[in-house]
């Protein structure tokens, strides 16, 4: 962990924290997206979002929709 954080074991710069440096993040990073296109999972997908397909949980007591 330190030889991919600058000798750290955490970044606390915003935008960095999440990613490392150096030789072995670079090789983490070509053996997951080597693996993401071997199992056909597009992760640089460039589609937006889409919230409305999520809804809050049902709550104990809420009635259900007859749709």
């Amino acid at each position: 962990i330190k030889d991919m954080r600058g000798g750290q074991l955490y970044n606390s710069r915003f935008g960095e924290r999440m990613k490392g440096q150096g030789i072995f993040a670079e090789l983490i990073s070509q053996r997951f997206h080597l693996a993401a296109k071997k199992f056909g999972m597009n992760i640089r997908s460039s589609e937006p979002l889409d919230c409305s397909q999520f809804s809050p949980p049902i709550q104990a007591g809420d009635q259900l929709s007859l749709l």
